[in-house]
């Protein structure tokens, strides 16, 4: 077993045995150096078990199972290692179909997605699997997430405020208003925490309909949870934080750090000839999951709330073609964003205030103590990134002072 170190110290009095119903599924792909500091922090919380779906070339599966086994000899974790074909497909499903393999492994009664640049937050954790256990008509619970980006040259932690989930809960008990509602809400169910049984089913839609690309992949995963049933979100609390530091550098996104940035977007795909075959697909899929859940009364209605889904991929366009359209909108949103990022605070606040979307609690000066460890364990590891062709977590432990 380990000895004690500052994670241990902080959370020695907090009770988190709720966290045994929960597994956690990381996946990974070709990054020693996140991985093993993901199972670090997170072999420190009684989780019911961690599961690793590894689709990494050879040596760096090498160096993972390493890791994984002085996790296991270290902490007594449940970790299970999971091994996969180096993603290939130029449209990454070979991504979900990893995800949603490692999904059916679960035996717990709770499972999560949790990619290797991500932080549980362990307490906020129990908070939501506790609601689920009072809520049994509820299959899911989210909360806030945040992204910490350090800088390299003062070597401070710019938490970008990310209110992704702050909205109201989606608990009507018919599909068809939940499957609006999260149309409209700014939710991405892919990093949520869901009720195994409900998890696993998401995934087989996709493997069932052949969804063979992450643009289309995502989308699903973040329609046919709501679809199936009621969602709670937790307004209050951070779950969730993610290491931004090496994804957008000087404003230029490093395009090894991120499975989102490695394909091509559903900007591309009309002049690659592939936008109909996707998006038809992915019709298909989402007609057969309301044909499952609908009375027979609101058959009718199912290519009316598929073609409602169009506002994720094409603006609502009818002239312009779904690639074409989704561009312009994107576009649009970008130079709002650079207005926005040049106004002077002195305007920009009275506007948080009048909108309500007031992100100024999330400054530095009162930020969460859990979100704090987690920025200390950036901070402390931030150097390793450039050598991890070679070395893991483990490796140069000495250096780094955490244990």
């Amino acid at each position: 077993m380990n000895e004690e170190d500052f994670v241990d110290e902080f959370y020695t009095d907090k009770d988190l045995s709720l966290l045994k119903k929960l597994t956690l599924v990381i996946p990974t792909y070709n990054r020693n150096y996140y991985l093993s500091r993901c199972l670090w922090y997170h072999a420190h919380f009684p989780f019911g078990e961690i599961i690793v779906a590894d689709s990494s070339p050879k040596e760096k599966k090498v160096v993972n199972r390493k890791t994984v086994q002085k996790i296991r000899e270290q902490f007594g974790a449940n970790v299970r290692y999971l091994e996969y074909e180096p993603e290939t497909e130029k449209y990454g499903g070979d991504i979900y179909r990893k995800w949603g393999n490692a999904v059916q492994h679960v035996v717990t009664e709770y499972s999560q997605i949790c990619t290797d640049k991500e932080f549980i937050l362990p307490i906020t954790r129990c908070r939501e699997i506790a609601y689920l256990d009072q809520n049994m008509e509820c299959l899911s619970v989210e909360s806030l997430r945040c992204w910490i980006d350090i800088t390299k040259k003062e070597k401070l932690t710019c938490l970008v405020a990310r209110d992704f989930l702050k909205s109201p809960s989606i608990n009507s008990t018919n599909p068809k208003e939940r499957y609006t509602q999260a149309l409209s809400e700014t939710s991405t169910a892919v990093l949520i925490i869901y009720r195994t049984e409900i998890h696993k089913k998401i995934y087989q839609y996709l493997d069932n309909y052949e969804i063979q690309d992450i643009r289309f992949g995502e989308i699903l995963i973040s329609i046919i949870g709501y679809i199936l049933g009621k969602s709670h979100h937790v307004n209050d609390s951070i779950s969730l934080c993610r290491d931004v530091t090496n994804l957008n550098r000087e404003g230029r996104i490093n395009t090894t750090e991120s499975s989102a940035s490695r394909y091509p977007s559903i900007i591309e795909y009309n002049k690659l000839g592939v936008l109909d075959q996707f998006y038809t697909t992915y019709k298909r899929c989402l007609r057969g999951v309301f044909t499952e859940v609908l009375i027979k009364d609101d058959l009718n209605d199912i290519e009316l709330l598929i073609k409602e889904s169009d506002c994720l991929i094409n603006a609502n366009s009818e002239n312009n073609g779904v690639a074409s359209a989704l561009y312009h909108f994107v576009m649009a949103h970008q130079k709002i964003k650079q207005i926005w990022m040049q106004t002077p605070s002195v305007i920009k606040q009275p506007i948080r205030v009048i909108t309500g979307y007031d992100d100024s609690r999330w400054n530095i000066k009162n930020v969460p103590n859990e979100v704090l460890l987690i920025e200390k364990i950036i901070d402390k590891t931030m150097h390793l990134h450039m050598v991890d062709t070679d070395k893991s977590l483990f490796e140069i432990n000495l250096e780094l002072n955490l244990y």
